[in-house]
């Protein structure tokens, strides 16, 4: 107790031992400037400070040749930034309203000045590299109008992939758009599809050039249209026969 009665009388004794800290006033940075013109060089007439600009643009939807088996699902319209895949917006198909001709329509907003992915996918989570139809569109600056109607075709094709002669299984196999290397059949297997003697493997495939790979092997491929063809039969080099090399 003593001890700490000198420590108190100690400390109590020193000079300033009663002010309590205070932090500087925090000093607001002065705005910026120009510099001083350079002799021969034209300015420009752009204040130094211009403030952001986030103009809007509403873009009107058609939905058309929505598949059967999209109805009831969680199916829907996605919208995202081409280039960096920014200000992503979902629209599930139940919520688009029906025309008298059987087609949807939806309408969204976008930023202007930017390009635009349109979507078209059987979930949310295939939106970016499962969709079913896809359309890239620029979004000009608004003009007191509308955009143009994006359309999207939701018609898929019945395709089988069949084994050659004398091979009873292959794969898995790497299935990609010739147009979009970043797409994935994730309506079937993003792993790649596996072929078997006995079994059907047949995919629902929109329109568009595909092509059948090696995973370890890519200039092993095989390419196909659809609708041009509604079957396919792997290329013996991509399902060797049982004592094949390749």
């Amino acid at each position: 107790m003593l001890y700490a009665l000198i420590l108190a009388i100690g400390r109590d004794a020193l000079p300033g031992a009663t002010e309590r800290y205070v932090a500087p006033e925090f000093e607001q940075p002065s705005a910026p400037k120009r510099l001083p013109p350079i002799a021969g060089i034209e300015t420009s007439s752009v204040p130094a400070i211009e403030p952001l600009r986030d103009e809007r643009v509403q873009i009107p939807i058609q939905i058309v040749n929505v598949p059967e088996f999209l109805h009831g699902t969680d199916a829907g319209v996605a919208t995202f930034h081409t280039l960096t895949g920014a200000d992503f917006h979902w629209l599930p198909l139940s919520e688009a309203s029906a025309g008298q001709d059987g087609t949807l329509q939806a309408k969204v907003h976008a930023a202007a000045g930017t390009r635009l992915t349109v979507t078209l996918s059987a979930r949310r989570a295939h939106a970016r590299h499962g969709y079913i139809a896809r359309q890239i569109v620029d979004i000009e600056a608004a003009n007191g109008t509308s955009a143009a109607i994006v359309k999207l075709n939701g018609r898929v094709h019945d395709v089988q992939i069949n084994l050659p002669t004398n091979v009873e299984r292959a794969g898995p196999l790497r299935l990609q758009r010739v147009d979009d290397r970043k797409w994935l059949p994730m309506l079937h297997s993003s792993s790649g599809l596996a072929l078997q003697r006995g079994i059907t493997t047949s995919l629902r495939l929109a329109p568009g050039t595909y092509e059948l790979q090696d995973p370890l092997a890519s200039d092993r491929s095989q390419q196909f249209t659809v609708p041009d063809v509604t079957s396919v039969e792997v290329s013996s080099t991509l399902a060797p026969a049982a004592n094949g090399r390749l």
